[in-house]
């Protein structure tokens, strides 16, 4: 699936009720990005916009800090705009489109003849509720 990219903002940021920006009107607050990976060797980011250069930047290893960043610090984080309704955590966030183009492609791998497992079932279900006709 491909996905145009987003930024993330607390409901009650300042830029928040928009339906576009650039990252240009971005520029004044800090890019929160959560990386899990602390093998830099075999780095896959998991964020868009990976290799721009951000003004301001704090990396984060916790997903419940850098939700906090994000709301106390009039953070941002950049994504594939999927905000999953049944996630409290992910409440109080709304999703905004960038204008700077770079598309994610989000999927799922599977050997022949495997079954996906309860898990790998409801992902593929929470996929298919973002799915974009293109």
């Amino acid at each position: 699936m491909k996905r145009d990219t987003y930024a993330y903002v607390w409901n009650d940021h300042p830029l928040a009720g928009r339906t576009e920006l650039s990252l240009a009107e971005l520029s004044d607050y800090p890019c929160i990005s959560f990386d899990q990976s602390d093998d830099a060797e075999y780095y896959l980011t998991e964020e868009a916009m990976a290799d721009y250069e951000f003004e301001k930047m704090i990396r984060s290893d916790d997903r419940a800090t850098t939700m906090e960043l994000i709301a106390d610090l009039k953070g941002y984080s950049i994504g594939s705009g999927m905000l999953s309704g049944d996630d409290v955590i992910l409440k109080g966030m709304t999703a905004i489109k960038l204008r700077e183009e770079d598309p994610l492609i989000i999927g799922y791998i599977t050997r022949n003849g495997s079954t996906l497992s309860e898990y790998g079932k409801a992902y593929v279900e929470e996929l298919l509720k973002f799915r974009e006709d293109i």
